[in-house]
């Protein structure tokens, strides 16, 4: 009778363990069902869901004509005030160097120099509708994106549209500041599709297409770069500075910091150039502080534009 007990209580312990075994199996592959049932339906879901997701920063459209048009004057006005401001400030930086040549050495610069400006996300974005038509911004990336836009969030510049390709707003997100050498940095911080953040390869992808057409065109600028003895530089100028600008950008390296100012707002005018000393965006607002160029900075900046190739000397060239 013990032998039987014996047998039958050794008998009872491996069927204990083999059932104890069968359910940790059971419990692990039910485990593992889940999570498979988590990776190929919840996941995606989740993925498109964030995706087809509007950002809550993305402004709504406003469709009152008569605000857009007076957010849109009032962006044409404070560019005239800009130009206005930076012009007779570079006038009396040069009386003060003028002076200094003959006085012995007077600061060119003074305090008094510096022009500060405020423009908000609604007066941007209404000012490149206005002269979109004129310009044809839009047409450029239509292909790609429908309904662009500037949203300025805190310390952040933001681009942002709906992507044909994805039926979303896809937005670049650009930390914008001056560096302590008094550079221009303009930074890809990220890049989003609704609420979903994407890999930086997206961007770079674009990037490395852009980058041979961005080339081409410096090479084609570079021989009709001008700064005039007033101290405005031309059209090929500007937008050779504004390529080099988005080369930068798409390299992750500063840029000079020169802003152009228009003479005419909304015609292909001459620009003057200054100097971006300042960048702050808060409360929807891009607020910049610069400088005018003296004539050496001028000088500089057009021996930058015309580049190490070219066999003129850097002078601004005079007007008859």
């Amino acid at each position: 009778m013990g032998v039987l007990r014996s047998g039958c209580g050794e008998s009872c312990r491996v069927r204990v363990e083999n059932e104890s075994f069968m359910k940790k199996f059971l419990r692990r592959l039910l485990i593992l069902a889940v999570l498979l049932v988590v990776i190929v339906v919840v996941v995606p879901l989740f993925v498109r869901s964030r995706l087809h997701t509007t950002p809550a920063w993305y402004p709504r459209p406003k469709g009152d004509p008569v605000a857009l048009a007076a957010a849109a004057n009032q962006m044409d006005q404070k560019l005239i005030e800009m130009y206005r401001d930076a012009k007779q400030s570079s006038r009396e930086s040069e009386l003060r160097a003028l002076h200094a040549g003959s006085a012995g050495g007077a600061p060119a610069t003074s305090p008094g120099d510096l022009v500060k400006i405020d423009l908000t996300e609604e007066e941007i974005n209404a000012f490149l509708a206005k002269w979109e038509q004129k310009f044809g911004w839009k047409e450029r990336f239509s292909k790609y994106v429908t309904d662009p836009v500037i949203v300025l969030e805190d310390n952040q510049l933001i681009l942002a549209g709906t992507a044909r390709d994805w039926d979303t707003v896809v937005s670049i997100h650009f930390d914008v500041g001056i560096e302590k050498d008094g550079k221009l940095s303009v930074k890809v911080a990220r890049v989003m599709a609704g609420t979903l953040p994407l890999p930086r390869t997206y961007f770079n992808g674009y990037a490395q297409k852009l980058l041979p057409a961005m080339d081409e065109k410096v090479l084609q600028l570079r021989d009709d770069v001008d700064i005039d003895a007033s101290g405005c530089a031309n059209g090929p100028a500007v937008s050779l500075a504004m390529a080099e600008l988005l080369e930068n950008i798409l390299h992750d390296e500063p840029s000079e910091p020169v802003l152009f100012l228009p003479e005419r707002v909304g015609h292909n005018s001459r620009s003057l150039p200054v100097r971006i000393t300042g960048v702050k965006i808060a409360d929807k607002t891009l607020s910049l502080a610069f400088e005018p160029m003296t004539v050496g900075q001028r000088e500089a900046l057009l021996q930058h534009l015309r580049g190490p190739q070219s066999t003129e000397t850097a002078m601004v060239k005079h007007e008859p």
